[in-house]
């Protein structure tokens, strides 16, 4: 809670100065926002193949967390390569660390919309869902917060989407009220929220109001469209103390949704783990070795199960 506290106030000092010297700025950014109703999206993801000397089991399509960099989730896609199951990993616009550089990566970050994020993850689970099909192995999902969120929207939003399991990790499908805040501010799309992740995991410097507008959308369209399409097999990280997901109220959807077939596995970071931000669960740092050796036993056991 501390750090969104600094965050609000650090806001609120760029809104008076950028509303008092760069309206001109601002505006000119955003008739420059490219219409992506029509669009067609680059190829922005990578596949990681399976060892030579092991059977191709499945195929996953992996999907990162907000202004986090793609390669966040390369500690998944290694164990899930050693366990036969080849990867999708999906570059979010505003992401990309290979073609752009900094300057440009957050221009893009900052026109960003819901449904330029929802076409990538749809043609990407198109890829994917050809080389399951062709290989005749299941097609996994696996997403970080707004990864997660973004994965499950589609499914139940899309008849022809389907996965065979998932595995979530702090999934954005229902965030504190606080974290609510920057709603009050959409009209800024072009101020960028300073960041406090840590820098070796983060994609920008920080996130644009327009980058948080098109995470409310997000998470809107899925609420609108919840079913039961999504009570598939799942299993569900989440540490209790998360700073943007709220435990409770992803403890609430799955009641009230009956989500008969997710399993919430409740994290305790270790003492060898960064502590300062307990939404970030996503790799051996960021919650210890013991916790992280743990948790990819359980992804694997959970996935092995199909």
């Amino acid at each position: 809670m501390r750090c969104y506290l600094k965050q609000i106030f650090i806001f609120f000092g760029l809104v008076i100065l950028l509303n008092a010297c760069s309206n001109q700025s601002s505006l000119n950014d955003s008739i420059s926002t490219v219409d992506t109703s029509k669009q067609v999206f680059p190829k922005a993801y990578q596949w990681e193949y399976v060892p030579d000397s092991k059977e191709v089991k499945g195929f996953a399509l992996v999907i990162h967390g907000l202004n986090q960099k793609p390669n966040v989730m390369q500690s998944v896609i290694d164990r899930l390569n050693d366990e036969g199951i080849e990867t999708l990993n999906l570059t979010l616009s505003g992401h990309n660390m290979v073609n752009l550089g900094d300057e440009q990566r957050l221009k893009s970050f900052k026109s960003v919309t819901y449904k330029q994020w929802r076409g990538e993850v749809y043609q990407a689970f198109e890829v994917a869902k050809k080389r399951a099909e062709e290989n005749k192995v299941p097609l996994f999902f696996v997403g970080y917060s707004l990864g997660g969120l973004l994965g499950c929207d589609l499914m139940v939003s899309s008849p022809e989407v389907s996965f065979e399991r998932m595995v979530l990790f702090a999934p954005a499908l229902s965030i504190h009220y606080y974290s609510h805040i920057f709603t009050l501010f959409s009209s800024f799309p072009n101020v960028v929220i300073p960041s406090f992740s840590p820098e070796e995991y983060r994609a920008n410097t920080g996130t644009p109001i327009g980058a948080y507008n098109a995470l409310y959308e997000a998470i809107d369209h899925f609420e609108d469209n919840l079913s039961d399409r999504i009570n598939i097999p799942t299993i569900l990280f989440i540490d209790k103390s998360d700073e943007l997901v709220s435990y409770t109220g992803i403890l609430e959807l799955i009641n009230t949704q009956k989500l008969t077939h997710w399993q919430v596995e409740s994290i305790k970071k270790g003492e060898d783990a960064r502590a300062d931000y307990n939404h970030l669960i996503v790799d051996e740092p960021s919650v210890g070795s013991r916790q992280w050796e743990h948790m990819l036993s359980k992804m694997i056991m959970h996935l092995s199960d199909s």
